[in-house]
């Protein structure tokens, strides 16, 4: 029962998050009940199934629901707003695998909770995993030279 609480919790934790973004700065009224509302009982419920859950578990899985359904409705409901100099320069791809790694943290967190052994080696296996990249991911493209640039630049000495 404390799980169904637990990811009840979670999806008010999208719910009060999304009205509070749509209360323009808790102004507007009908958001504004929904935010208190939907906090409180998200809250509630959180307490309540951290008496039976460890906390790091639980706390885990609820922030991973709520952050995961507050990302995914903002996107399905296109509320990025494109002046934004941020958004303009977010990659798509970046956004969707980070959207896939919240995705993953919801399952990971129930089963850190279920089976430590099996989630502590899925981790470490990760671990492997991104430690054989062979050369750290570029964050901005590379510049070439301009031909200005490269004619004026000394040679090589080799």
């Amino acid at each position: 029962m404390s799980w169904i609480v637990l990811v009840g919790s979670g999806v008010l934790e999208a719910v009060w998050a999304t009205a509070l973004g749509r209360s323009d700065g808790l102004s507007r009224l009908a958001p504004t009940v929904v935010f208190a509302v939907a906090l409180v009982t998200s809250m509630v419920g959180l307490a309540w199934a951290m008496r039976e859950l460890p906390t790091g578990t639980a706390y885990a899985v609820w922030v991973g629901i709520g952050a995961t359904l507050t990302a995914a409705w903002a996107m399905a409901q296109g509320e990025a707003d494109p002046n934004d100099r941020w958004t303009r320069r977010a990659r798509p791809t970046f956004l969707y695998v980070m959207y896939l790694l919240l995705l993953w943290s919801i399952p990971m967190g129930l089963l850190a909770g279920v089976r430590p052994a099996m989630a502590a080696a899925m981790i470490r296996g990760m671990a492997q995993y991104l430690s054989a990249i062979p050369e750290p991911l570029p964050t901005a493209p590379r510049r070439r030279p301009t031909r200005a640039a490269s004619r004026t630049s000394p040679k090589p000495k080799g």
